[in-house]
């Protein structure tokens, strides 16, 4: 009869919690189309964007909160190129893209506020 190394067995295990662990996480919504409302220290946001071939939109709207200046939205491809960050008004910001290969929308509160993707 064969006898079985512990330490192999052990280390095995915590080797298979841990991808299981990584495997199991939830991945961000990182993607153009990962909707969803963000809370800020100024407040809440929708944060939305879409598209396909070659042409992308990004949109930001203000949910409830007390934040006094403009939103903005910003698209970035996945080459990394950033479009330039465009200011809408208090209640809303939108931009779009054609002929652009956007892999990620970039959303702002108002400037003193975090940033987050879709």
């Amino acid at each position: 009869m064969k006898r079985r190394n512990r330490g192999s067995i052990v280390m095995c295990a915590a080797v298979t919690a841990a991808l299981g662990a990584v495997l199991a996480a939830p991945a961000p919504a990182l993607a153009v189309g990962g909707n969803r409302t963000v809370q800020r220290s100024c407040g809440s946001n929708y944060i939305s964007s879409g598209g396909g071939n070659g042409h992308f939109w990004a949109q930001t709207e203000k949910v409830s909160g007390n934040c006094d200046g403009t939103l903005s939205v910003a698209m970035q491809a996945s080459d990394n190129y950033r479009s330039p960050r465009v200011y809408g008004t208090r209640q809303s910001a939108y931009t779009e893209l054609w002929n652009f290969n956007a892999h990620y929308g970039i959303h702002w509160g108002c400037n003193s506020c975090d940033s987050s993707w879709t």
